[in-house]
C-alpha cells in the first residue's frame, strides 16, 4: 500500500519551528562527477545583499565507499576539514548555527581520493533572514 501524495518530491525539511514570519528556507545542493584523484568545487555562494544566511544542516554523500575528504570554507578560510567514507552529516544548533552575513562566500570543496570516479552529492541547508 502506498503513502503521501504523489505530486510531491520526498527532500530534506527544515526541523525547526520558525517563529519570525520574515525568515526564508535556504537550500544549496550540487551532485557531481568527480574523477578519480580530483577535487570539485560543488557549492560556491553568496550571500545576497539585505540578508544573512543561518546554517542549520550540511550532507555529503558519495557512490564511492572509500575514504574521501570535504572542506568548507567560509570567505575563503576553511572552517570545517573532514574525511568520510560514504555519508557524513553535520547538524549545526537549529537556530543557525553558523552565521552568514551579507557578502560572505560559502564554498564547499570535495576531494575523491579514491583513483575511480564516483558521484557526490553536497547539500546546504538553512534560513535566510531578511535584515530589517
Amino acid at each position: 500500500m502506498a503513502t503521501g501524495r504523489r505530486d510531491y518530491t520526498w527532500g530534506f525539511a527544515i526541523e525547526t519551528s520558525i517563529t519570525q514570519r520574515n525568515f526564508e528556507g535556504f537550500f544549496e545542493h550540487d551532485n557531481e562527477n568527480i574523477e578519480g584523484s580530483d577535487s570539485a568545487v560543488m557549492i560556491n555562494y553568496e550571500v545576497p545583499v539585505g540578508y544573512n544566511v543561518l546554517l542549520t544542516h550540511f550532507y555529503i554523500t558519495s557512490a564511492s565507499p572509500q575514504l574521501n575528504h570535504f572542506t568548507l570554507y567560509k570567505n575563503g578560510a576553511g572552517i570545517i576539514y573532514e574525511y568520510f567514507t560514504q555519508a557524513f552529516h553535520i547538524d549545526f544548533d537549529a537556530r543557525g548555527g553558523l552565521k552568514l552575513e551579507p557578502g560572505d562566500e560559502l564554498t564547499a570543496e570535495v576531494d575523491n581520493i579514491d583513483d575511480v570516479a564516483a558521484v557526490f552529492c553536497v547539500t546546504v541547508i538553512g534560513l535566510k533572514e531578511p535584515i530589517i
